[in-house]
């Protein structure tokens, strides 16, 4: 190893430091909890006056360890590269940004006003013990760990007005799958609608119900249901909103399709779930009036009719999706309180995303179902008659709650942040059990931004934005692409999709809804790999290896999407 005075270097102190954690040394003990102590330069000497910069001599001592509960950890630069503790005037100093990720603080630095802002999310997860994906330290469940690693988190990538650009240019993509409600035509004609119906046709492969094998018999009642012989040349289209998450489903039917029996993780009937409040168009009824089949900005399949409320005119439900003055869900899940007046909103659960309509300050009303409004923000509510139709209640909820009021600004803190609020969620295929399989994880974290994703990963890597392909490239070639992409953006291989996060020590890690990996250890004997179960929403880095090929996730990938 060099010596000291080999590694002695001037002005050093002041380049890529972004503020400075103080440790004495002297005292060589183990401080549990770390003390800011001054902060001395921020970004570069650029944001100080020349009369500030004083000249001095410091050293660089890689040999100095740095352990927080405990537990060593590396210092990291916002390129991924190791840094050293800097050494002065007999005093250890340390860069407030590398070590801020492990303690739970988000730093920023505002140009405009030269301040360090420092934000904590009160959480330290780094003392909980538990196995985890592999080369995952507990720090990295955080997301400002991964805030604090890139100088311009809270920089707007797109405005609104980039935003609404985006998402009309995206309806008129081809085969993007996304469409304008809004503008959708008024009536369909019998060769539209059965073609539309019949992409999700009667399955000619073996299917299960539970343990038991489905006959081809069980198939005909739900085709008679479905009539579509008797659709009519004409069909107009009703307007309609959801009252509850919904599913989707293949077809009007709520049993379970199984490829494999009793394999409750993946219901093949199950297409998507729809959250509550969303706009949807009705294009179609079962005979027996009990399934609808529903357009929604990015999917068609069929619905339970009792979660829909049909909107008495087209003005009615355009109404609502013109409201000025609204609030985003920005929470996983929110769910409002219980309530004896109104059973409909009693419990009701709204994902994230949901855009709901709010009454300004000064019209707000004074009580809602025996509940003064002090405290709570109050919404308009789509909600269904015994007629089927739709009404509007008002509904309490708290100004505590994650909520945004209009959408969050698009940035890459926010991405992230977004992102995590789904971590440890069980993965959810179609959106099952009330969470997110791969894709919809990225619908809607980006929905919190006013974006509109289509909904399966086929259709996403269509998407008209910044795109960068992959064929041959080597593993490190594709590593050098990948840590250049911008944090925030998904990247796709055959049928996954996930949210890249950065880059750490070389590798490459995101955060995924995802069911399972390849293991490495166990090859099968006709190629491939045998199943290591995650069944969640997990960080990891791109070497986890693909089951079919062994591939690496880095060397699957197909290509990185930038909405910008």
């Amino acid at each position: 190893m060099d010596s000291l005075a080999n590694r002695k270097i001037t002005k050093r102190i002041i380049q890529d430091v972004e503020g400075i954690f103080y440790m004495n040394i002297k005292t060589k003990k183990l401080l549990s909890i770390l003390i800011v102590s001054t902060l001395l330069l921020v970004n570069t000497v650029s944001v100080w006056s020349a009369t500030k910069l004083t000249s001095i001599s410091a050293f660089l001592d890689d040999e100095i360890k740095i352990a927080i509960n405990g537990k060593n950890n590396l210092l990291i630069n916002e390129d991924g590269s190791q840094m050293s503790p800097i050494i002065y005037n007999n005093r250890t100093y340390l860069p407030l940004r590398s070590l801020a990720k492990f303690i739970g603080i988000d730093i920023g630095w505002d140009e405009n006003e030269h301040t360090v802002k420092v934000t904590t999310d009160n959480k330290n997860i780094s003392g909980i013990s538990g196995k985890g994906m592999p080369d995952i330290s507990p720090e990295m469940n955080s997301p400002n760990y991964w805030i604090g690693l890139h100088s311009d988190s809270n920089k707007v990538i797109l405005d609104e007005d980039g935003i609404e650009a985006f998402n009309k240019k995206i309806t008129t993509a081809k085969d993007t799958k996304v469409y304008d409600l809004k503008n959708y035509p008024e009536s369909l004609t019998k060769h539209r609608l059965a073609k539309y119906i019949n992409e999700l046709p009667v399955p000619d492969e073996d299917r299960y119900i539970d343990e038991n094998k489905v006959k081809k018999e069980y198939y005909n009642p739900i085709k008679q249901n479905m009539d579509i012989a008797g659709i009519k040349d004409n069909n107009s289209i009703l307007y309609a909103f959801t009252i509850k998450r919904t599913n989707l489903r293949t077809l009007p039917v709520k049993d379970p399709s199984y490829s494999e029996p009793n394999d409750f993780e993946f219901d093949y009937f199950q297409e998507t779930a729809v959250e509550t409040s969303e706009p949807i168009l009705v294009l179609y009824k079962t005979l027996d009036n009990n399934w609808f089949f529903i357009q929604t900005s990015n999917y068609r399949g069929w619905v339970d009719s009792k979660d829909i409320a049909i909107a008495k005119t087209k003005s009615e439900w355009l109404s609502f999706l013109s409201e000025k003055n609204f609030i985003v869900v920005t929470a996983n899940k929110l769910r409002l309180s219980i309530n004896p007046y109104t059973p409909a909103l009693s419990e009701l659960e709204f994902g994230m995303g949901c855009r709901l309509p709010v009454f300004t300050a000064e019209n707000q009303p004074n009580t809602v179902d025996g509940q003064t409004s002090v405290g709570n923000v109050v919404v308009k509510v789509p909600v269904r008659n015994t007629d089927g139709l739709l009404e509007f209640k008002n509904a309490l909820i708290p100004c505590s709650s994650d909520i945004s009021y209009g959408y969050l600004p698009y940035t890459k803190s926010n991405i992230i942040k977004q992102a995590f609020k789904m971590l440890g969620d069980r993965y959810g295929w179609g959106g099952l059990f009330g969470s997110h399989d791969c894709s919809s994880l990225v619908c809607d974290v980006y929905k919190s931004f006013g974006i509109n994703m289509p909904r399966n990963t086929t259709e996403q890597e269509l998407l008209p934005c910044t795109t960068i392909s992959f064929s041959n490239e080597s593993y490190e070639k594709r590593a050098a692409i990948i840590s250049n992409v911008q944090v925030g953006s998904a990247l796709y291989m055959p049928y996954h999709t996930m949210i890249y996060l950065g880059t750490v020590g070389g590798k490459q890690y995101v955060i995924q809804s995802v069911y399972s990996y390849g293991d490495k250890n166990k090859p099968k004997p006709k190629g491939g790999l045998e199943r290591v179960v995650v069944n969640g929403i997990v960080i990891s880095n791109l070497d986890l290896l693909t089951r079919g090929t062994a591939k690496t996730f880095l060397e699957a990938l197909t290509s990185a999407k930038t909405i910008k």
